[in-house]
């Protein structure tokens, strides 16, 4: 077997290492890691607001932090584009932290209220109220994608 970069050797033993595990221990293995990997989402979007406090970004030569996610940290567009959009709703919505860290919410989701928050707020030309904020937050609260993307549809001041 050839492989091409190092990478292919470590999915090779991982493979070969998943294959004796029991369903039971697979199963397992994954709720792990899928939890693990909602932390360092966590953690990835508050260093990104750090980032940003700092603008590390222009000190980096980038023109925006969006920039600086998708070449320098290699996020896709849209990867990147969450993560800004959660980031940015957390501060200026403290409360979304709380629910992204308790599982209430997630990066999708709060993208999507941040999106529905900034469109009204542009339709209306006023700045939507804390209090309606968090009313909104708690509205998406425990919903997947289709279910926050309902509530907020019917919400919606645009046809």
């Amino acid at each position: 077997m050839i492989l091409k970069n190092p990478g292919d050797a470590q999915a090779s033993r991982i493979n070969h290492s998943l294959n004796s595990l029991s369903d039971q221990l697979l199963l397992d293995a994954t709720k792990s890691l899928v939890s693990e990997e909602g932390r360092i989402t966590r953690e990835v979007i508050i260093h990104l607001e750090e980032i940003e406090k700092r603008k590390l970004y222009l000190k980096r030569g980038y023109p925006s932090l969006f920039e600086m996610c998708t070449k320098e940290l290699g996020y896709s567009e849209s990867s990147a584009g969450r993560r800004i959009a959660a980031m940015r709703l957390i501060k200026t919505l403290p409360e979304a932290k709380e629910k992204l860290e308790q599982g209430k919410v997630n990066l999708s989701t709060l993208t999507m209220l941040n999106t529905f928050i900034r469109r009204e707020e542009k339709t209306s030309s006023t700045l939507i109220a804390m209090t309606r904020k968090q009313e909104l937050l708690k509205l998406i609260e425990n919903k997947t994608q289709r279910q926050t993307e309902s509530a907020l549809l019917d919400l919606s001041s645009e046809p």
